[in-house]
């Protein structure tokens, strides 16, 4: 099943993929010149299959999703843990996702400030990711 999901996967981006970079946050360092800055674990160049959210997502959101919301599917291999990460890197609240078109958008915060969570789904093959992303800014 695993290979059906990342071949289907591999087809979709093909007919429908977007470059993105996706920046994996890190934290928030200050530097008195410039003030507050967020740093980044890693910053991503890939091609997603990117969508918008549709009304049975919104519906099934419980009201965490929102009219104007999109998505992205990537693949899990897309992250690389780092040096000093404590926990397998996953989307997360204060990730940065940069589309060609310059717009910056950020995986849907759960509410769940101190942990610092997104809304995202796993494919059941543990393949892939689909995370779903506000407009910043």
């Amino acid at each position: 099943m695993r290979h059906q999901v990342e071949q289907a996967f591999l087809t979709a981006r093909r007919h429908a993929g977007v470059a993105v970079t996706y920046k994996r946050f890190k934290e928030m360092t200050y530097h008195p010149d410039t003030g507050e800055t967020k740093t980044f674990w890693e910053e991503v160049a890939l091609t997603a299959v990117a969508g918008s959210v549709t009304q049975r997502e919104l519906e099934q959101g419980g009201g965490t999703l929102q009219v104007g919301d999109r998505w992205i599917v990537l693949p899990k291999s897309a992250f690389t843990k780092q040096a000093g990460e404590q926990t397998e890197p996953e989307p997360r609240e204060g990730d940065e996702v940069v589309f060609p078109d310059g717009t910056v958008w950020g995986p849907v915060p759960t509410g769940s400030a101190q942990e610092r969570s997104a809304v995202f789904r796993e494919d059941p093959t543990g393949t892939l990711w689909q995370v779903f992303l506000r407009r910043l800014g």
